[in-house]
Formats: structure tokens, sequence, C-alpha cells
């Protein structure tokens, strides 16, 4: 029999590949179903009322905050001893206000208006660039959350603005790919709702990568590091 020793907070690692990417696709559903239903309700409203976009706007925002957030934060939370998921999703909830993940723009070269592969390149080039700098915001502020509890952030912040960058490329190509069927409202709504979670997958994939870069700071654990380091059997 053979014993290993790890650090309080790194023990319960088991299946958080699978658990993060579940998170993403998860979170995109519940922020869509969000911002469908305030963005219905704000349109039930008179527009004379007062507030009505800030409450929204707010709205959203919690929802991202007690999704993306939490989600990833529960995972986070038994990686990193020092997590807050207080920080973690105010954080987040705040970002939200102002960015927010960008909706798939069909793309002319995916949609068979060109076949020019430099044509096609020069289309992409705007959308990729418009993800990256979502995703590079919104990785910046992870960072900020998690500067305290990790080594790492900023290969996160990078990772984060390429991960975003590609899913938008993804969901955008995929947008491209059925603007030209003749579907109905609903239908469309739903292929519109699939490029987003599309995008969401896409990104948990790439972020996955850079999961295993966030260490945790070991002076949380005080100078008798090994002395509480739990006994785990093989």
């Amino acid at each position: 029999m053979s014993y290993s020793y790890v650090l309080p907070g790194e023990q319960s690692s088991t299946g958080i590949a699978k658990r993060w990417l579940l998170a993403y696709p998860l979170a995109q559903i519940l922020c869509l179903a969000a911002s469908t239903g305030t963005g219905a309700l704000a349109s039930q409203l008179p527009s004379g009322i007062p507030y009505v976009t800030i409450v929204t706007a707010i709205a959203v925002a919690a929802v991202y905050a007690l999704s993306f957030g939490y989600l990833r934060g529960c995972l986070l939370r038994e990686k990193l001893a020092r997590f807050s998921m207080t920080g973690w999703c105010t954080t987040i909830g705040a970002i939200s206000l102002f960015f927010l993940p960008q909706p798939p723009d069909a793309l002319p070269a995916m949609s068979g208006v060109t076949s020019d592969p430099a044509a096609a390149a020069l289309a992409t080039m705007p959308v990729a660039l418009s993800g990256f700098v979502y995703g590079l915001a919104i990785g910046a502020a992870e960072a900020f959350a998690l500067r305290r509890a990790a080594f790492g952030l900023f290969s996160w912040a990078i990772v984060s603005g390429c991960a975003w960058g590609l899913g938008h490329v993804a969901s955008s190509a995929a947008a491209g790919l059925t603007a030209p069927l003749q579907v109905s409202a609903l239908q469309g709504s739903a292929m519109h709702a699939g490029c987003m979670i599309l995008q969401a997958v896409i990104a948990g994939l790439v972020t996955l990568t850079a999961l295993p870069l966030l260490t945790p700071r070991l002076r949380h654990y005080g100078p008798r590091v090994y002395r509480v380091a739990l006994r785990t059997r093989d």
C-alpha cells in the first residue's frame, strides 16, 4: 500500500475536466433564457418607465454571475484554497454589465458569397478580434479576482482571449452556414441559440488547457505546509 500527499483544496479534483466542460454550455443556456425573458418582459412595459434598461442589465449581469461565475467557481474552489466565491461572482457580474458574449455574425465566406480564401480570412479577422477582446477583458477581470489565490494568471487571461476568439469564429461560421436556409422565426431563434452554445463549448474546451496552469499560492498554508498536508491512499 502506498500513499501520496496533497495540499488541502486539491484533494477533490476528480472529474473536474468533465464538470468544467459541462459548466460552459449550461451557463450559456441559463444566460440565453435570462436574456430572452428579460427582453420580452421589458418589451411589454411602457417605454416611458424610467430605469427599465438599467434594471434589465443588472438582472442579466446577476444571471451571468450566478451561472458562469458560480458553476465554474465551485470547481475552482476545489483547486484553490484561498478562492473567494463572493469576489469571483461579484467580479464576473460587474464585468457583465459592460461586456457580454458576442452574438454570432454570419460570415459571408461561409454562406457561399465568396470562395476566395483571402476574402474569407479578411472577413474572419474582425470577428476573431472582437471575440478576443471580449475574452481578454473577461480573463483580465477573472485574473484580478484570483490574484490572491493562484499563480498563472497572465496565461489565464491570454487563453481566455483566445478561447472566446475561437468560439466567436466558430459560432459565426455556423451562423454563416445556416443563413441561406429558409426557416421560421422560431427555428431561427433556435439556430441562434445553438450557435451561442457552440461558442461556449469551444471556450470551455480552450480554457480547460489553462486550468492546470492555475496553481495555489502556498503561503496560505503557513511555514509548516507539509504538516497540514493530507495523506491519501493511492
